[in-house]
C-alpha cells in the first residue's frame, strides 16, 4: 500500500477520537450538575429541603475522561421524607450522586437516604461540611448538650464529626469531638 494511502486512513481513525472525546467540565460546573440532579430527586420524595452547593463532598472526583465511570458525589441535605409535617419531621440525609456513561449525573437511590441511613449528625441543626476522603465525611455544627438545659429544640454544643460508609451501605459516626466553646460557636447555620 502507498505510504499516503496509509496515512489517510490513520487521520480518518483518528479524526472521531479527537473531535469527539468528552472533556471533563470545570469544578464549578460539575458541582452545580450534582446539586441539580441531587435536588430533583429529593424533590420527589421530600418537602422542605435544603441543600446547597457548600454540601456537596467528591468522594471520587471527575476531573478526567477517565474518572467519569468511577466518580461519586455525596449531597448533604436536610427535610421531610414522605411530608409527615410536624416537629421533629425534618432530619439530615445524604444522596450519592454518579455519572451515567452518557455524561448525565444521576442520584443513586439505593445508595442514597431513605434506602440507607446517615447517621451523620445527630440533632436537627444542619451541619457545615468541613472535609472528606473517598469514604468519609467531616461535619461541624451544634449537637444536643447532655448537661445541659436547652433541650432538643436548641442545640448548644458544637462538636466535629466523622461519618463513614459501612459495610451495609450507611453513613455511621465513626469519630465525635467536642470543640470549644466561643463566640463563633453559635454562629454556625441550623440549615
Amino acid at each position: 500500500m502507498n505510504y499516503r494511502v496509509l496515512s489517510f486512513i490513520a487521520l480518518l481513525t483518528a479524526f472521531p477520537l479527537v473531535c469527539f472525546a468528552k472533556k471533563p467540565l470545570a469544578e464549578v460546573e460539575i458541582t452545580s450538575r450534582v446539586v441539580q440532579s441531587a435536588k430533583k430527586y429529593i424533590d420527589s420524595i421530600a418537602c422542605d429541603a435544603v441543600t446547597t452547593t457548600k454540601h456537596v463532598a467528591a468522594l471520587s472526583p471527575f476531573k478526567t475522561v477517565e474518572d467519569q465511570d468511577s466518580a461519586k458525589y455525596a449531597v448533604l441535605w436536610s427535610g421531610d421524607i414522605g411530608c409527615l409535617g410536624g416537629s421533629g419531621s425534618i432530619q439530615n440525609y445524604v444522596a450519592l450522586v454518579t455519572i451515567s456513561p452518557n455524561g448525565r449525573f444521576l442520584v443513586d437511590s439505593t445508595k442514597s437516604s431513605p434506602a440507607v441511613q446517615f447517621g451523620g449528625f445527630p440533632s436537627r441543626n444542619f451541619p457545615k461540611l468541613v472535609g472528606n476522603t473517598d469514604n468519609s465525611i467531616v461535619l461541624e455544627g451544634l449537637d444536643d448538650d447532655p448537661e445541659g438545659i436547652e433541650g432538643k429544640c436548641c442545640p448548644s454544643l458544637p462538636v466535629r464529626v466523622t461519618v463513614s460508609i459501612d459495610a451495609n451501605g450507611n453513613w455511621v459516626i465513626v469519630d465525635r469531638k467536642v470543640l470549644p466553646r466561643n463566640v463563633n460557636a453559635n454562629r454556625i447555620p441550623r440549615r
